[in-house]
Order: C-alpha cells, then sequence, then structure tokens
C-alpha cells in the first residue's frame, strides 16, 4: 500500500478465519492481516502456532485458539476469544473442511464415520459459526 492509497475497508475489523493453519485458510488470514485486519485463527492442526507465530511477527493483531469446527463447545470458545480480544467478529472465513471417501462396498460403520465427519466439519461447523 502506498503512503497515498485509502486504507483498506477490513482495517481494524476483526475476522474469524478457520482451517487457517495450512494452505488457502493461512493465505486468507495473511491476507486480511496484511489489510490490517484482527484475527482469530482457528484450526485442529498443530500447524496452527506456527500460522500465529507468523502473523505476529509481521505485526498482525492475532490469537490462535485450537479447536474443531465440528463441535459447537469449541466453535463457542472461538467466538468468545474473538470478543475478548478485540471487542466482537465482523467477518468469517468458514474455511475449514474435509473430504472422506468410503467405497461403496466398504464397511457400513467406516461409511457412517465418513458421513458424520463430513457433515460435522462441513456443514455444522459452518453452521454454528454464522450462527453465533
Amino acid at each position: 500500500m502506498s503512503a497515498t492509497s485509502p486504507p483498506s475497508p477490513l482495517h481494524g475489523a476483526t475476522a474469524i478465519v478457520t482451517g487457517a493453519a495450512v494452505g488457502l485458510g493461512a493465505a486468507f488470514a495473511r491476507a486480511l492481516g496484511e489489510a490490517g485486519t484482527h484475527l482469530v485463527l482457528c484450526d485442529v492442526r498443530l500447524e496452527l502456532a506456527a500460522s500465529v507465530a507468523e502473523l505476529d511477527d509481521l505485526g498482525v493483531a492475532v490469537v490462535g485458539v485450537p479447536g474443531d469446527v465440528s463441535l459447537p463447545q469449541d466453535v463457542q470458545r472461538v467466538v468468545e476469544a474473538a470478543r475478548a480480544r478485540f471487542g466482537g467478529v465482523d467477518v468469517l472465513v468458514n474455511n475449514a473442511a474435509v473430504f472422506r471417501a468410503s467405497p461403496p462396498t466398504g464397511p457400513w460403520a467406516k461409511g457412517l464415520d465418513d458421513f458424520e465427519a463430513v457433515v460435522g466439519v462441513n456443514l455444522r461447523g459452518p453452521s454454528c459459526s454464522g450462527g453465533r
């Protein structure tokens, strides 16, 4: 951003980014952080700590909350962290997702487990996050 450019409309806003440890989630978080957005990052992966540290080193106001978006109590902890640290939530990036494939001839229990995992993260997670 040059000295004459106006600040980003996201400057000073607070964003929750799920699935923020690696890949697209980490890229979304970095772009938002560079725009001056305060960040609350959530992921089940251990790499979350490294993503938080990298953004913190860049001067981004960031907090990491390990959690599984398929669990409503984890989503609630993430939202509460955003409220406690930054006063609320302005932007929600529902990036967390999983994919599991069960062959039609595979074990019934595995198919049900895969279904529950996909629905939990890909459907229940955004529903819980957006409704808080």
